[in-house]
């Protein structure tokens, strides 16, 4: 995703507009995978664990799951890629701009589900 991308998106869900985009990364798989498509929505309600939350860091925006909140007034955010060993740097609640709503198979899904199990018995083969 662009910079321009992501900060037309930005603009659009802190101005309480829905918006459709295509998922990049393998960070969130198995529940997203590239090419998939999201629905975003602004962050009008208190975020709760297990939310898919979309936050801005730098220059990007990032979408991962919620897995706890902490604070005194659960200001400081934990979130972690599905598929990330490791959860992300603590994200302070004002950095967090929308949640996932709904998310739409792309054809990668389909591809990369059909040749995982071939890699993985490759990678068995390369360890031996």
């Amino acid at each position: 995703m662009s910079k321009l991308e992501a900060n037309l998106i930005l603009f659009l869900l802190q101005n309480r507009c829905r918006v459709k985009s295509r998922a990049i990364g393998i960070s969130m798989v198995p529940q997203i995978f590239p090419g998939d498509s999201i629905t975003l929505e602004p962050a009008l309600s208190e975020p709760e664990p297990g939310d898919i939350l979309v936050y801005k860091a730098l220059d990007k925006l990032v979408v991962h799951r919620l897995l706890t909140l902490k604070g005194k007034q659960n200001e400081i955010l934990i979130l972690k890629g599905d598929n990330n060993p490791l959860a992300d740097s603590p994200v302070c609640k004002d950095r967090i701009i929308g949640r996932v709503t709904d998310i739409k198979p792309g054809i990668r899904r389909a591809i990369y589900l059909l040749i995982s199990p071939a890699l993985r018995r490759f990678q068995k083969l390369l360890s031996r």
